[in-house]
This record gives structure tokens, sequence and C-alpha cells, in this order.
């Protein structure tokens, strides 16, 4: 969720989508019942930003990473779903037993944020990064 606008919602408590629409998303707090409540929270979409893409959230997702990563730095390596993912500062290269081309490069602008990544690797693996369980686990 973006800083700059009016709505402020605290990272410690998880909220669930409900609806999304084309000015504004529904949504209540995750351990509450939708059919329970009277009312939604509405958030408008110009106020919504993704979570931005870096080594610890493929990690979340589930890939194993190929030797040492500091997250530091801005290259790091993975395996996801049987996709080889190298991420530098600029570009993205895949190297995937579902691509009949090789290697694929792409500019890392265009996937830098999570939603984006997991839209890729499910366009090449038919299967969805999900977070692991011990990270579904809220503090």
């Amino acid at each position: 969720m973006s800083r700059a606008g009016s709505v402020h919602l605290p990272i410690e408590i998880p909220h669930k989508i409900l609806t999304i629409g084309f000015s504004d998303v529904q949504m209540i707090k995750a351990d509450l019942n939708p059919a329970q409540e009277e009312q939604w929270l509405k958030i408008p979409i110009r106020d919504l930003a993704g979570i931005k893409l870096a080594g610890e959230w493929l990690l979340r997702l589930g890939g194993q990473q190929i030797g040492e990563v500091d997250f530091s730095e801005t290259g790091y390596s993975f395996l996801i779903n049987g996709i080889m993912i190298v991420v530098s500062d600029d570009k993205i290269l895949i190297q995937s037993k579902y691509s009949k081309t090789g290697t694929v490069v792409l500019p890392r602008e265009n996937y830098n944020q999570v939603h984006l990544f997991q839209n890729l690797v499910y366009s090449l693996s038919s299967e969805e990064l999900t977070l692991q369980k011990e990270e579904l686990k809220t503090s």
C-alpha cells in the first residue's frame, strides 16, 4: 500500500481483499467474517501499490537460493517451480524447463513487484507462487 495517499493500514494487521473494482478495493481485517460485517473498508485503487520484488520475497515464495546471496547487493539467483531465476540490477534472466527458447532476458523494471513476478512464474509453469506456511504466521 502506498504511504503517499491518505489511507494507512498497519502492516501488523492482515486484511483480506473482498472485491476489486475499477476505482476501489473493498477489504476487511483477515480475522473477520465478511457475511457478519455491515460495512467493508473501501480504499481507492490509486492509493494501492505493489510489494517491491526483493530476494527475501523469493525465499518467502518458496524459492531455493543458489549460491551465497547478499540481499544488500542487487543480484541474486533462485530456483522456483523448476525455473532458474537470476536477478541483476537491470534485468531478470530466466531459464526454464518449460521454455522452448532457452534463456529469456527481461527488463527488471517490468517485473519489479511481487504480484507481477508471480504472474510471470505462473505463465511459465502454470503453478501459483504462495507464501510458505512458516511465513504466514503474524507476529
